[in-house]
């Protein structure tokens, strides 16, 4: 080999001991791949009890007396109520289905009166409870669940009215217990695996036939809620 060569192996020599450390340094084409992560999921299952806060949009009376010509004292309106609501949550992989009741008091209520030329006439109505008990379907997608709920709806009401003539007076009360269903869905959000936030639509419509008069309420509400899952 002549000396003027030499100097060329060098550099050559350099560069194939980088490539070589460069390469060592480089992943295997068949070395094994990280396993991924998975978080766990978020598990509904189980019992929980909460309380919620209701808004009442709107409210109105049903059966005979909106039908006939003293429609213009059917109770109607809005309102507000509490409620205290419990149940137990089955999980079937990305499915949650249970039963769930709950049992609202607030004030809802409402007083109509007309005056003509024969006197004066009152109708006035409280709801004094309502109640249900119903089933929930929901899917779940980790900690939020989004859900539809249907079942029986229980009301206690007590509607009184009164006629005021210039000979003639008269006044009625009674208390009523209205049954009829309820349905409605929402989303709820685990905060925790104990905390629980809900807001809920609800649809509830409820009558009662007594003495071949037919009396009932139809209700509306949004309710938002906080339940422990034990």
């Amino acid at each position: 080999m002549s000396y003027t060569s030499r100097p060329l192996l060098a550099p050559a020599a350099i560069l194939i001991l980088a490539g070589q450390a460069i390469a060592a340094d480089l992943p295997s084409k068949y070395s094994t791949p990280a396993t991924p992560y998975n978080a766990p999921q978020y598990d509904w299952s189980g019992f929980y009890a909460g309380a919620a806060a209701d808004y009442v949009p709107g409210f109105k009376g049903t059966g005979d007396l909106s039908k006939s010509a003293a429609s213009m004292l059917n109770p109607k309106g809005q309102g507000y109520q509490g409620t205290l609501y419990a149940g137990y949550n089955y999980k079937l992989g990305s499915f949650v289905v249970g039963p769930e009741a709950d049992l609202s008091i607030g004030k809802v209520s409402d007083s109509r009166s007309y005056t003509d030329l024969a006197g004066t006439y009152k109708v006035k109505l409280n709801q004094e409870a309502s109640g249900s008990l119903r089933a929930r379907f929901g899917y779940a997608f980790n900690n939020i669940l989004v859900f539809a709920t249907s079942g029986l709806a229980i009301i206690q009401t007590k509607l009184s009215a009164s006629i005021a003539m210039p000979a003639y007076s008269d006044h009625a009360s009674g208390e009523r217990t209205l049954y009829g269903y309820a349905l409605g869905g929402g989303l709820e959000y685990g905060i925790n695996k104990n905390l629980i936030a809900r807001t809920e639509y609800r649809y509830t419509q409820a009558e009662k036939s007594t003495n071949g008069s037919k009396f009932g309420l139809n209700e509306q509400e949004v309710r938002a809620g906080l339940a422990y899952k034990f």
